[in-house]
């Protein structure tokens, strides 16, 4: 009797087993589950399985108009290829120390539903055991060696990746698609109708890109190409942030309200980038990266014309280029009121547009005729000029007399004065030889208080605080023998 029991019992105890196997096999096999009516996309399952290498990290996307989602988790769900199934991005510190004291660079991997993976060999394959054939294929965006990825990282490195690397993803749409021919036929791209995305599918996100950013220095996008090709990386890299985005955008602006990238300037700063073996050890040659100066490069969108097709056949959308070009030596941000500097008081006095402004970085002795003068041979249009090179040297010289005519009770007669030139280079027509302008400035001591004997210079706007340097004079120096700045201000210093 007992036996018979149990042997009854049995498909009773099957009947959970079976149900469990089954939805296993669901979850593994990348299918979708649906509750109160709805589809809701199955995440990937290769957690586990990850290269030993990998640090995954969590990341919470955007809450703006074009992201998905406001939880932080590792997988991020996106959708901008071709069909109506999620993708989903995972984000991964790399080369991380052995000491585990920083997290190496953030990388990531989109993991696509593709009906079969029989022919997905352009990218390196990962090692998933537990993924189906026909369920997630994964693709690198970066780090990457795969033809039609630009860049080098996601995110620096950093101490706490997820703290101090925040990565924020958004997904924009496109305002031009490529014309009929094709995105790899090699035409022009045209601008996006009101109609051109919709689909008789709904869910299909044609014609949209990722950006990825982290927390001030790295812009990456990416976009589907094809199942071969997976997905296209292109990088924009600015070591002192981004401004001007699409002409008029702070990188934090443009997170409030994402859409496509057109054009943005990139800042390189150059605080310690002096080079010694191209300047005269006996000269002591300023570090212009004192004054919070950067190199500037703006970046302008171009849809490729001579797009060849991807390895695996044409692609599905135009590869994103960005020309860049070099717009010259400015203030990484606002420029200051006066800057302590010398190279700084030319640097704004050349690039501001504001006529007052200009005029309050001269020296309050010069007539009217010098000032006039003055304004004439340094006119500079920013439009279409850049500040090539900046040089001047670290220190003031104290003439030999300078401190023994100093008197306690009396207006000093004499003043220190400095010299900084500057290379100024046509944008558009890199073929034209800059012009040396060789400017002199004439320094004024700080008035340190109402009681204090030692008195500033006067000047036009009343008496200041602090060390001030004024523009008196300025040359043309292009015919004086010398081949560039560096020349110019070593001559000088001999």
């Amino acid at each position: 009797m007992a036996s018979d029991a149990h042997r009854s019992s049995q498909p009773l105890l099957r009947l959970p087993i079976i149900g469990l196997l089954l939805l296993a096999a669901l979850l593994l096999g990348g299918c979708q589950l649906f509750g109160q009516g709805q589809e809701q996309p199955i995440e990937p399952t290769p957690l586990n399985n990850l290269p030993p290498e990998w640090t995954k990290i969590e990341v919470k996307t955007s809450s703006g108009r074009f992201s998905f989602g406001s939880k932080s988790a590792p997988w991020q769900p996106v959708n901008i290829d071709d069909d109506t199934e999620p993708e989903f991005l995972l984000l991964y510190t790399y080369d991380n120390s052995k000491d585990g004291a920083l997290d190496g660079p953030v990388g990531g991997v989109i993991f696509d539903s593709q009906p079969t993976s029989a022919f997905v060999t352009g990218q390196p394959p990962l090692p998933l055991p537990i993924q189906p054939m026909g369920g997630y294929i994964p693709y690198h965006l970066l780090p990457s060696y795969v033809s039609g990825q630009q860049g080098a990282f996601i995110g620096p490195p950093s101490r706490d990746a997820e703290t101090n690397t925040p990565i924020k993803i958004f997904q924009v749409q496109r305002e031009h698609v490529p014309t009929q021919e094709g995105a790899s036929g090699g035409q022009e791209a045209s601008p996006l109708a009101s109609d051109a995305n919709a689909d008789e599918n709904a869910g299909v996100n044609k014609n949209s890109e990722l950006v990825l950013t982290d927390s001030k220095t790295v812009l990456t996008f990416a976009w589907w190409r094809n199942e071969f090709d997976g997905y296209g990386v292109t990088q924009v890299r600015g070591p002192a942030g981004f401004r001007n985005i699409n002409s008029k955008q702070s990188l934090s602006d443009w997170r409030e309200n994402p859409e496509e990238i057109t054009v943005l300037d990139a800042l390189y700063p150059l605080y310690g980038l002096l080079d010694p073996a191209l300047r005269p050890e006996k000269v002591d040659y300023a570090d212009p990266g004192r004054s919070n100066l950067c190199r500037v490069f703006r970046y302008d969108r171009r849809y490729a014309d001579d797009q060849p097709p991807g390895i695996g056949g044409s692609t599905s959308q135009d590869d994103i280029h960005f020309d860049a070009t070099n717009m010259g030596i400015q203030f990484c941000d606002s420029p200051p009121v006066h800057p302590f500097y010398p190279e700084g008081v030319v640097v704004k006095y050349l690039s501001t547009t504001d006529s007052k402004e200009r005029q309050s970085l001269l020296w309050a002795g010069l007539s009217e005729q010098d000032r006039e003068s003055l304004l004439q041979k340094t006119h500079f249009n920013a439009a279409n000029e850049r500040i090539e090179r900046i040089e001047t040297r670290t220190n003031i010289d104290y003439p030999e007399d300078y401190r023994t005519v100093r008197s306690p009770f009396l207006t000093d007669t004499r003043h220190l004065m400095t010299q900084v030139c500057t290379e100024v280079q046509s944008i558009t027509d890199e073929g034209n030889k800059p012009r040396l302008l060789y400017f002199s400035l004439l320094h004024s001591r700080p008035n340190i208080d109402a009681t204090d004997a030692i008195t500033a210079t006067t000047t036009s706007d009343g008496e200041h605080a602090s060390d001030r340097l004024w523009i008196v004079y300025v040359d043309d120096a292009s015919d004086w023998g010398a081949a560039n700045c560096i020349e110019l201000i070593g001559m000088d210093g001999e």
